[in-house]
């Protein structure tokens, strides 16, 4: 499969994709390998915190879904904040208020994409939130 684009280069970078849906998680993440990016994709919040308390200063972007069986993204990042509170956040949403801006000020969640979204869009999140 082709990467995103010529201009994410991912190589170095760790992300850990948080997403319960199997068919949406596989193309993330195959997206984000492509480009050369190290993915530790996980299927549920559970899971994620788990490899993220393994390496809390291991990973240089977070990709999560809001709305997962069991514990929600947010919730899952408030976790992940007692741990690290400098990895940037890229949240994806079927939903348009899924997150307050107060929730994503004090979750430090740098960017909210609506699902389903186009490979451009993860593509500009990403650079904007790396550097890239």
């Amino acid at each position: 499969m082709a990467g995103i684009s010529d201009a994410l280069h991912l190589q170095g970078r760790r992300m850990l994709l948080v997403e319960d849906e199997p068919i949406v998680r596989r193309h993330l993440a195959q997206l984000l390998y492509a480009n050369g990016g190290d993915v530790v994709a996980c299927a549920d919040s559970g899971q994620a915190l788990k490899a993220f308390r393994g390496s809390p200063r291991g990973f240089h972007l977070i990709v999560t879904d809001q709305t997962m069986p069991g514990m929600s993204g947010a919730e899952m990042l408030r976790e992940v904040r007692n741990l690290n509170e400098d990895v940037p956040v890229l949240m994806l949403s079927g939903y348009a208020n899924a997150v307050s801006d107060e929730q994503r000020t004090r979750l430090g969640i740098g960017e909210v994409l609506l699902k389903p979204l186009m490979a451009e869009e993860l593509e500009a999140a990403i650079q904007r939130l790396l550097i890239v």
